[in-house]
């Protein structure tokens, strides 16, 4: 801005200047000129100042909004950083890799070496998700949040247990049901029917 003021005055100098040297001949009218001038040049330099005022307004405006977008791309960057480092996936997909860990219990023999590996890795994306499992066999239906596929009659579980688990459901922590557990239920076998 002082680079534009300068060359705008340097005219108005050289008037202002030319008007006192011819100050002798006629004092009044050079008074009278040189304080017109001086009034206008004030005049210059106020609009010059607001305009520079509205200038510097605008320029903290926008360092402001540079300043909001820097912080808003660094919290989105930190937000997905977090997505990668805490493996951050969807309640579907990490459905899908729970029911493929359950396929491969299935199969998995009961002595094998891999079963506690699994079911620990199991428990752990459990655990990192804040959800539980359902079903549990040999244990009651604790929930309403099962669907009985089927009534096994000759089990040596107890009437009313899951007998098996066709496929697991969940709940979260605060209580929102994931998916419902679809069991076979143990029922009366011949040794418990009383007729």
């Amino acid at each position: 801005m002082s680079q534009e003021i300068l060359p705008r005055s340097e005219p108005l100098l050289k008037r202002l200047f030319s008007l006192w040297r011819k100050a002798p001949a006629a004092p009044n009218e050079t008074a009278i000129a040189i304080t017109t001038e001086l009034a206008n040049l004030g005049r210059n330099l106020r609009r010059l100042s607001m305009a520079n005022d509205q200038q510097t307004d605008l320029l903290k405006g926008v360092n402001k909004q540079i300043g909001d977008f820097y912080q808003f791309s660094l919290q989105q960057a930190l937000a997905q950083r977090q997505q990668v480092d805490g493996i951050n996936i969807g309640d579907k997909d990490l459905l899908a890799c729970l029911d493929d860990l359950d396929k491969v219990l299935l199969v998995t023999n009961e002595t094998s070496i891999q079963r506690p590996l699994l079911t620990q890795l199991k428990a752990r994306l459990l655990s990192a998700a804040d959800w539980q499992a359902l079903a549990e066999l040999g244990r009651p239906l604790g929930h309403d949040h099962h669907r009985i596929v089927e009534v096994m009659s000759d089990s040596d579980i107890d009437t009313g247990s899951v007998a098996r688990i066709i496929q697991q459901g969940y709940i979260h922590r605060d209580g929102a049901v994931l998916r419902e557990a679809a069991v076979v239920v143990a029922g009366l076998n011949a040794s418990q029917n009383p007729n």
